[in-house]
């Protein structure tokens, strides 16, 4: 295995060109990973392709759950925001694959590498970030942690500032509107002792989850919903903030 990255020989080596490409904050942070040079030039090479970002005025990045069902309101924010005049989204998975990182094995690397330095990579350079919170798993790939500041100064956060959540709302939530292999199902029903059904709470989220949600309420920037109409309708508020006046 190589030795580890000297950030300094990177961003003063005019050959690479990584550093400039990544620039210094990107670099000290990667490179505090634990990384491989492999793995940074395969960074520097997939913040080159994100045609997405450089093509239009307004670009997002959409996080959340990419299970199979979570996965689909993604692509429906995604799909909404796309139509927007001069305006592209993307999620992680709808992104360059790491080719070079193939034969490369470190723990960062078992720890999913690839997904942590695309989101830190892209989160960086789009215009805002929309974050699709649905029950308790909700962003099992990019945890909102990434997204909040811990402590009293959110402005030296990266990407707080850019951030947008778009909170699942199950106030009002019944036995008829979700089927059994949803990935919430478990967090809001369980099995009664006459084996059927009985919802078990009405806020199928965590307490840290919550705390999250609230700091983003503090800021305006936390949107609710429950049916696929009003996710659509949530893009298109969320959009009209970042596009401003």
């Amino acid at each position: 295995m190589a030795g580890p990255v000297d950030p300094n020989r990177i961003l003063n080596s005019e050959g690479s060109g990584v550093g400039s490409i990544l620039g210094e904050d990107e670099v000290r942070h990667v490179v505090s990973l634990d990384i491989q040079k492999e793995e940074l030039q395969a960074l520097a090479k997939f913040k080159l392709q994100l045609e997405f970002v450089k093509n239009n005025q307004i670009s997002y990045l959409v996080l959340g759950d990419f299970s199979e069902h979570p996965k689909r309101r993604l692509n429906l924010v995604c799909q909404q925001l796309n139509g927007k005049s001069d305006t592209a989204a993307k999620t992680l998975i709808k992104l360059p694959y790491f080719e070079e990182l193939d034969d490369v094995s470190t723990e960062a690397a078992q720890s999913n590498l690839e997904t942590y330095l695309k989101f830190q990579s892209v989160a960086r350079i789009v215009t805002a970030i929309v974050f699709v919170s649905e029950g308790r798993n909700a962003g099992s790939s990019v945890e909102l942690g990434d997204l909040t500041p811990n402590g009293s100064n959110p402005d030296n956060h990266p990407f707080f500032a850019k951030t947008n959540l778009a909170v699942r709302d199950y106030s009002d939530f019944s036995e008829q509107k979700i089927s059994s292999d949803h990935p919430s199902y478990d967090d809001v029903f369980s099995t009664s002792s006459e084996g059927e059904p009985e919802m078990t709470t009405p806020r199928p989220y965590s307490s840290p989850q919550e705390s999250k949600f609230e700091i983003f309420e503090r800021e305006g920037r936390c949107w609710t919903w429950d049916t696929r109409k009003s996710l659509w309708e949530v893009a298109d508020e969320i959009h009209e903030v970042v596009r401003g006046p």
